[in-house]
């Protein structure tokens, strides 16, 4: 049966509406250029998201190696300020009596330990808004948090930080306010025991 020519028109019509766009020839297969457009978009599309999560993924690792050398810079700096005064006899004197009994230094070794309150309590500073920040493991205020619980009860400690609280940030003050309110570490016996000589 065939068609009315007015009909066949229509078909024919329609076909090459199909096939406005040129093919290629593929093994065997007809593919328009369209066809290759949407292929390649799609391809495209995975690329951008391949990378975006190889960047995800680079950016995690790269925070991890800067955390673990902040952390490194941090133990190192502190690690430091207890060689300078576990090596230095003077230094050590000036430390223990200072945080035992103010009373017993001069004038110029209690400067001098307040020099060394004043480094040590920089650096732990620097360490709380670090691990504020998320820069640092949050376990690092919990270390300093311990340090500081080993003098929270020497009159050395009040001495200093009655006169000296104020050059520190508001934030800081406030953490180691809260610190006083907690109960002293075992390990502030060492200075006790230099009260008692």
């Amino acid at each position: 049966m065939s068609l009315p020519a007015s009909k066949s028109g229509i078909f024919k019509q329609r076909n090459h509406r199909q096939n406005r766009y040129p093919t290629l020839k593929i093994n065997d297969k007809n593919m328009s250029l369209e066809t290759i457009y949407y292929i390649s978009s799609i391809i495209g599309t995975i690329a951008i998201v391949l990378s975006i999560v190889i960047l995800v993924r680079d950016l995690r690792q790269n925070t991890k190696a800067l955390k673990s050398t902040m952390a490194r810079e941090a133990g190192n700096g502190i690690q430091s300020w207890y060689l300078a005064i576990g090596n230095n006899p003077e230094s050590s004197k000036i430390w223990i009596n200072g945080m035992a009994n103010p009373n017993s230094l001069s004038q110029e070794q209690l400067l001098q330990f307040f020099f060394l309150c004043q480094s040590v309590f920089w650096a732990f500073q620097t360490n709380y808004y670090l691990s504020k920040e998320g820069a640092l493991d949050s376990q690092i205020e919990s270390s300093i948090t311990n340090i500081v619980l080993n003098v929270i009860e020497q009159p050395g400690f009040h001495l200093y930080w009655e006169q000296r609280q104020d050059l520190f940030f508001p934030e800081f003050r406030e953490y180691i306010e809260e610190i006083f309110t907690q109960k002293p570490s075992k390990a502030s016996v060492v200075y006790k025991a230099v009260q008692k000589d």
